[in-house]
């Protein structure tokens, strides 16, 4: 040991510095084409001796002794042994990479460019893919790097593995904070995700800043509307959560779970109001319920909730046009009575065609699962009696796919909060429903 590494330890401001001192020495001592390797292999979280040997074919094309390079790496005395490969001590990595980023940015560039295609097809699975998204990150493939979190990020929810979400999260942090490294295009399907990560850690400050930044790039994204009024609903800002479920009505007017947080924002807004409607209507098993029927026309939620909607009008926008516009009184209570007349007709018919309907249709289900990144499939069975006088059941089965973006938003809001759709059982659902309707018409 000279007098000039000593001096050097001994000016080294904390023990970081002093590891990277002690690590770049002991670096100096191999051949220089292993040097060169394990200085690569410092950017990466693990590796084995598959990544170390690539990265040697690549420094020299026409060497050998690559297993006797990885021996050497892993003789280090700064390396600590992993189920799966080897990784750098947490305190000399950060160093040399600190050094690193300073004094040779290609090196680590080069290294990622390397490594990602090879982390890709490990053995490891999870972790190499994972890997291979860090590299691609610190390379500069852009293209690549957003389809892969996007795809990874897809899986872990779809199997609400929500540690490997955050995972994934940090390790883009952890690349983009490298200083030669360009951060990858936030989108709006991106800051959707992470905004299920922050709700399910129960951070509604930074899931707001999500939504956002969702809100940001696509000012017309109901499901961000939504979402962010759920939180502010949560955090008592009923004026704030209002706004955010009105604008997502404004957006996509069939959403129906717009109108069931709604109803329980103005309900706990006006609690000592709504407490008799509480009780006897039992606001959330009706609105619940209620609610499965509202996926494609506002009627229907009318139709649905019609006799709450009546209570509604009597305690609060009857006795309000009373007080703030009385010439407008009479012709509110008028208007409910038509409306009245009207949906208790279409009630009535809707469920005499539902009867007629169901001496033929059996049962009928619906699934819809992802085959691929981005893409979705609905797969619809119908059994039917298309012979009346034998009884001859038939089964009719048809699939269409559809991308991410032109499913249902409803359903897009389901599978980001529970990660998939199971079967649904349609005739039963509507017998449900209109079951609920006999009792009020």
């Amino acid at each position: 040991m000279d007098d000039a590494f000593v001096q050097a330890l001994q000016a080294a401001k904390n023990p970081e510095e002093k590891a990277t001192l002690v690590a770049e020495a002991s670096l100096d001592t191999l051949p220089r084409r292993v040097a060169f390797v394990a200085r690569q292999c410092v950017l990466f979280h693990w590796f084995d001796q598959s990544i170390t040997e690539g990265l040697l074919q690549a420094f020299a094309p026409n060497g050998d002794h690559r297993q006797d390079a990885y021996g050497q790496i892993i003789s280090l005395p700064f390396i600590e042994h992993l189920l799966w490969g080897v990784t750098y001590q947490d305190l000399t990595r950060q160093g040399l990479l600190k050094h690193l980023v300073h004094t040779q940015p290609e090196l680590l560039k080069s290294a990622a460019q390397i490594a990602a295609p090879l982390y890709k097809a490990s053995p490891q699975i999870k972790r190499g893919e994972a890997e291979a998204l860090f590299c691609s990150i610190v390379s500069g493939d852009t293209l690549a790097s957003s389809l892969q979190i996007d795809t990874l990020l897809e899986q872990a929810m779809s199997l609400q593995d929500w540690q490997s979400m955050e995972g994934l999260f940090r390790l883009q942090e952890e690349a983009e904070q490298l200083s030669f490294v360009e951060p990858i295009p936030r989108t709006e399907h991106y800051w959707m995700l992470r905004s299920v990560i922050n709700r399910v850690q129960n951070k509604p400050d930074e899931a707001l800043v999500d939504y956002n930044h969702a809100l940001t790039i696509n000012p017309k994204n109901a499901l961000a509307y939504l979402n962010r009024g759920i939180i502010h609903l949560r955090l008592h800002h009923y004026e704030l959560a209002e706004a955010d479920y009105n604008q997502a009505l404004r957006f996509d007017p069939v959403l129906a779970q717009v109108y069931v947080n709604n109803g329980v924002r103005f309900l706990q807004q006006k609690p000592d109001k709504n407490k008799d409607l509480i009780s006897t209507q039992q606001l959330p098993v009706t609105i619940g319920n209620a609610s499965k029927s509202l996926t494609k026309k506002i009627k229907e939620f009318v139709v649905a909730l019609w006799n709450l909607l009546v209570e509604w009008a009597g305690d609060w926008l009857e006795a309000w046009t009373k007080v703030h516009l009385p010439t407008l009184s009479n012709l509110v209570k008028e208007a409910y009575i038509l409306l009245d007349q009207q949906t208790v007709a279409v009630r009535r018919s809707a469920k005499k065609a539902w009867r007629e309907l169901r001496k033929y249709l059996l049962k009928q289900t619906i699934s819809i699962l992802q085959i691929q990144p981005g893409i979705w499939v609905y797969r619809i069975a119908t059994w039917i009696i298309d012979q009346p006088e034998t009884n001859k059941v038939t089964q009719v089965k048809q699939e269409c796919s559809i991308n991410w973006g032109d499913l249902p938003v409803d359903i897009r809001m389901q599978i980001i909060r529970y990660g998939e759709i199971g079967e649904i059982d349609v005739v039963k659902t509507r017998d449900t429903e209109f079951e609920m309707l006999v009792s009020s018409v």
